[in-house]
């Protein structure tokens, strides 16, 4: 199964299971919220969290709270400026981005050296927030699946907006859907 929610995408059951597994980050559909490590730039990190009747209350060994190991994992800098290397996501620690944005040597290998930090960075504060709907989410997590086939080359550009249609139309019955200009 997979559970998506504010902090990532989990993936559960078969050999997922026992922990003691790795991850096959080459099985279709598995990642779909970054790459594998090992087509990252730098050589994968492993972070371990210890947990204790289900909460986490260490991180490399080091015990604290479950709050502060949360805020260490999303707010500490160079943990944020290490996913932006690892991965080439852009992450919410401004000074981390902008240090990425401003470093004449970090370029993305996916984008031949263009540095796509620098262009977020310069964007990311127009981002307005407030027109953002309950529909948002499952909108972009449908999009994404649908045009994951087409990246994949499993199907053509129209039907894989046919699929991120039929997707909506599921998830959001509610809603209609203008098929003449692609508008909700």
């Amino acid at each position: 199964s997979k559970d998506k929610n504010l902090w990532h995408l989990s993936h559960e059951g078969l050999d997922l299971q026992d922990p003691a597994n790795e991850p096959n980050y080459d099985k279709p559909g598995f990642l779909e919220m970054g790459v594998s490590p090992f087509q990252a730039p730098d050589a994968p990190t492993y972070v371990t969290l210890d947990f204790e009747k289900g909460w986490p209350v260490a991180i490399d060994g080091e015990k604290m709270k479950a709050s502060d190991i949360i805020r260490k994992l999303t707010c500490d800098k160079d943990i944020a400026k290490r996913i932006t290397v690892d991965t080439e996501d852009y992450t919410n620690h401004k000074a981390a981005m902008h240090e990425l944005a401003t470093d004449p040597s970090y370029g993305s290998k996916f984008l031949g050296g263009q540095n796509h930090v620098a262009l977020f960075e310069k964007n990311a504060e127009k981002i307005k927030l407030a027109p953002m709907s309950a529909y948002d989410q499952g909108c972009n997590e449908k999009y994404q699946n649908a045009m994951h086939d087409y990246f994949a080359g499993s199907v053509t550009f129209e039907k894989a907006n046919e699929n991120f249609e039929t997707a909506l139309k599921t998830l959001y019955p509610e809603v209609t859907f203008n098929a003449s200009n692609k508008t909700l």
